[in-house]
């Protein structure tokens, strides 16, 4: 298994769509940030589900998270 699948694979595992048929990831842009010295790389997570079927938004404990991560931008 490479980096990309493994990847994906945890991407899966996080969010769980539980009616999920496929799924794919790609950056989307890349930059730097000289206040903190690190590389940023905006990844978009692309999940197709079966119609019909309701699908859960990000989990209720990620939500922290993901507030996190939108804020240091």
């Amino acid at each position: 298994m490479n980096n990309s699948n493994q990847l994906l694979a945890a991407l899966d595992a996080t969010f769980g769509f539980p009616n999920r048929t496929c799924s794919t990831f790609r950056k989307l842009k890349q930059s730097y940030d000289n206040k903190r010295g690190q590389h940023v790389i905006w990844l978009a997570y692309i999940v197709k589900v079966n119609p019909g079927q309701t699908t859960e938004s990000v989990k209720p404990e990620y939500g922290a998270l993901y507030r996190e991560l939108t804020n240091q931008v």
